[in-house]
């Protein structure tokens, strides 16, 4: 099957060597950029997260029967990435995982063997 993001992911990893070099002398300023405020650690760390679910206001809404709230994907990115890492979404569905990496200035990877999403996702990404 035909990898439907294979010229992201191309484009994202295309200059690796390169970023690789510029990430070790920058990684501070990386790490500082990549800080959460006392409120975001605070928020995300809780036991349990109120986030609402998708609605007709995502653009795979309709057209993916699982879709995952931007918002828990945010707080895993911020988490658990620093700005300039790489995310990989094995399963990208709608695109919802790759769109919100973009949006914090990570790199990403992602599989969907399904052609069906290929528009959703483009979408999303651009």
């Amino acid at each position: 099957m035909q990898n439907i993001l294979f010229s992201d992911i191309i484009n994202n990893m295309s200059k690796a060597e390169h970023n690789k070099t510029y990430y070790q002398k920058n990684k501070d300023k990386y790490k500082e950029k990549s800080k959460l405020s006392q409120e975001e650690w605070v928020e995300y760390t809780k036991q349990i997260w109120n986030i609402p679910i998708p609605n007709k206001g995502d653009l795979a809404f309709g057209e993916h029967s699982a879709i995952m709230p931007e918002e828990i994907v945010r707080r895993c990115v911020k988490l658990y990435t620093f700005v300039g890492d790489v995310v990989l979404d094995p399963f990208t569905g709608s695109g919802t995982t790759l769109k919100v990496a973009k949006e914090l200035g990570r790199k990403y990877v992602g599989y969907e063997i399904s052609k069906t999403y290929e528009r959703v996702i483009k979408l999303k990404l651009k």
